[in-house]
């Protein structure tokens, strides 16, 4: 696909973000949209909102169940940028006019101390880079209208990432089983959901060796201070205005945000 092409998709995304006016999927005008145009707009997305002053803080990886890799078409996951635009503050409050289709995930996060560079890492050589890691949430969104179900709609458009959250305790990752994690999942002081950290593709730190290791062949790195969101303990929740969520991850801590 032509290079201007791709930056038109991509300031179609940026407006309707900007706009809160979701559009069309972009496969229903190009239906040959690739893996690989999707994420040249993500791209150029990203460097649009940039250039417009938002900071990079890191990244999330997506779509780490077999079950929602089957339902798009993909054999791996996927990633998309974080900004400093969209970090609300533990225990804090969203507008909700402020997104358009939102759910939330409950995640671990991870921080790095150290820059990563593969191919070939490993879980050993990840988690020698990570500072800490903290309970977290991904509030996804689409700017495409009825949560698309083409995995190059999703991806160029950021990997629906809309906001996160991280949670104020801090664990080293010497002191904590990622795989035997716990978390339970309440809304409005209700148990919602549940879930392991195994969930994420066995354990959460291979979604940190994938994503280090996918961003080597594209000839790019993650650096220290990043933050990377590795992906979902349970299925995504649907939020409305006035809802108060707060994920459970025992000795990990916890994480709370309110919709208003």
């Amino acid at each position: 696909m032509k290079h201007e092409t791709l930056k038109d998709l991509a300031q179609a995304l940026h407006k309707a973000e900007m706009e809160r006016q979701p559009i069309a999927p972009l496969t229903d005008a190009y239906p040959d949209l690739t893996l690989q145009d999707a994420y040249a707009i993500q791209w150029e997305l990203a460097r649009q909102k940039t250039k417009q002053g938002s900071r990079l803080r890191g990244r999330k990886v997506g779509f780490t169940s077999p079950a929602v890799q089957q339902m798009l078409g993909l054999n791996e996951p996927g990633y998309g940028y974080l900004f400093d635009s969209g970090a609300v503050e533990n225990l804090g409050q969203v507008a909700f006019d402020r997104l358009m289709h939102p759910k939330i995930e409950a995640e671990i996060a991870f921080i790095l101390r150290d820059s990563l560079r593969g191919p070939g890492l490993t879980v050993p050589d990840v988690l020698s880079a990570v500072a800490y890691v903290a309970p977290a949430f991904e509030i996804i969104d689409s700017r495409i209208r009825d949560w698309p179900i083409k995995s190059a709609d999703i991806i160029a458009d950021n990997a629906a990432h809309g906001l996160f959250v991280i949670g104020d305790k801090r664990s080293g990752v010497d002191n904590v089983d990622l795989p035997q994690a716990q978390m339970q999942l309440e809304k409005n002081g209700a148990v919602v959901a549940t879930g392991t950290g195994n969930a994420v593709l066995g354990n959460p730190a291979l979604s940190l060796v994938w994503l280090a290791n996918k961003l080597a062949s594209e000839g790019s790195k993650l650096v220290e201070g990043e933050i990377v969101l590795t992906g979902t303990l349970a299925s995504p929740l649907v939020v409305s205005q006035g809802d108060e969520v707060r994920a459970n991850f025992g000795d990990l801590g916890s994480v709370s945000v309110t919709f208003i």
